[in-house]
């Protein structure tokens, strides 16, 4: 069914798209889900799974992250430590990735907040 997209034995309306990442940004906390119904199981299940999610997307950032800068910034193997100017690049290379990656999340953030709100209103007014 629905719900061995996920990983998880979460209710259909929870797994209608093939991959359940995108649900993490759209349902920030649990508490705030309004119209999905879970027992307390389904509920730990779900959390459990999200956080094993943020943890492996932490982990791709990071893997992605030394491979980027390494690649890009660390070109001679001369000797066993690195050049001034490889630690430079790398140093500015994670600053600009983190500040880079710090800004979608916020937009995650944003947009989630707006699709939240506009969830609520639409309950409201089937109301």
């Amino acid at each position: 069914g629905p719900a061995s997209n996920c990983g998880a034995r979460l209710p259909r309306d929870l797994c209608r798209k093939k991959d359940c990442k995108e649900y993490f940004f759209y349902f920030p906390k649990m508490n705030n889900m309004q119209g999905v119904h879970m027992s307390k199981k389904e509920q730990k299940e779900f959390e459990l799974m999200m956080q094993d999610m943020m943890f492996r997307e932490m982990q791709e950032m990071y893997i992605g992250l030394v491979d980027r800068c390494f690649s890009k910034c660390v070109n001679a193997f001369r000797t066993r430590k690195l050049q001034s100017s490889e630690n430079t690049c790398i140093s500015n290379c994670v600053a600009k990735s983190l500040a880079h990656n710090q800004r979608v999340q916020l937009r995650f953030q944003e947009q989630n907040q707006m699709m939240g709100a506009q969830a609520a209103m639409q309950q409201q007014n089937k109301k």
